[in-house]
């Protein structure tokens, strides 16, 4: 609940009367800012499924599909099941779209379709159809908004505790998991373990006490992929890649050029077109200080 205040009295700020319409259109013009997302397509049909947006997250080279509702009556795990697999099973399609919407290379081969996941954006999601999502591996996220009387918008990502594993929820149910293992055989889902026993151990008791201290500065989601271990916000805030003796910190983008260009130890990456234009690297304990005060600036700048 909201409120303004009138000569030190609260007035309490009515919700907004809004069309499912409403909040895509305004999702949709705000996806990088709101998502870190590039918009595609809306109303895309396939399979005689309509998606409401298709977005490119081109940090992990991956389609996002994003639906919204006011309420979600529908079970939202067979939903986004059901999106997952005709995304999986037309990516020619979905490369097609892609190539002629935004460039993107036609090649289904040359998108990474492990980190492809779908958003729900709704006005409240109940803890049932929480649960319901709550699987390891099963890249489905819940957002919920208000939208108040004096256009003041809340964008929040619910929480989801995922204490068992897609697979093993497939196996539980026999015969009627076929559709999930195709979701499983495409999503890889690396783990923190994954990172850990690839990693040199001096060089992740290093991650380690950097993570610690990243926390330190804000609530960010950690999230584990192949090459890198990435903390976000509502955007990424940066990644980490763990190489055999120090680890490669990246952040910051282009436009920030005035902050941290020619500080001491940020190399300028902007060439190589990756989500990030700045990088740091870090060889031992003593590096952490001077990146903490870069990381610092650069989270204030979110």
């Amino acid at each position: 609940m909201f409120y303004k205040i009138n000569n030190s009295q609260l007035e309490e700020i009515g919700k907004r009367e809004i069309l499912e319409r409403d909040v895509q259109r305004l999702v949709e013009s705000n996806l990088d800012l709101l998502f870190g997302l590039r918009f595609v397509a809306s109303e895309l049909s396939i399979e005689n499924v309509r998606f409401d947006t298709l977005a490119f997250d081109e940090e992990n080279n991956a389609p996002v599909i994003i639906e919204f509702k006011k309420t979600f009556e529908k079970s939202l795990f067979d939903q986004g099941l059901e999106y997952l697999n005709i995304l999986f099973s037309r990516k020619a399609d979905f490369s097609i779209t892609l190539h002629k919407k935004i460039g993107i290379t036609p090649d289904p081969e040359k998108i990474s379709w492990e980190n492809a996941r779908v958003i729900f954006v709704g006005n409240r999601f109940s803890e049932r159809q929480k649960r319901a999502v709550s699987f390891q591996g099963l890249p489905i996220e819940l957002w919920s908004f208000e939208w108040l009387e004096n256009d003041f918008f809340k964008l929040d990502r619910e929480t989801l505790i995922k204490e068992a594993s897609l697979s093993e929820f497939a196996k539980s149910i026999g015969s009627e998991s076929v559709a999930i293992e195709k979701v499983s055989r495409e999503i890889k889902d690396y783990e923190r373990d994954y990172h850990k026993d690839d990693a040199n151990p001096k060089i992740w008791e290093l991650f380690e006490k950097l993570e610690s201290l990243i926390k330190d500065l804000g609530e960010f989601e950690t999230r584990y992929r192949k090459l890198y271990i990435g903390f976000y916000g509502k955007q990424s805030f940066c990644v980490v890649k763990l190489l055999k003796s120090k680890l490669q910190v990246e952040f910051g983008k282009e436009k920030d050029e005035g902050v941290f260009k020619g500080m001491n130890g940020v190399h300028d990456i902007t060439s190589k077109k990756w989500n990030h234009a700045f990088m740091f690297e870090v060889e031992s304990e003593k590096d952490l200080d001077n990146l903490m005060l870069i990381l610092k600036k650069a989270a204030e700048l979110l």
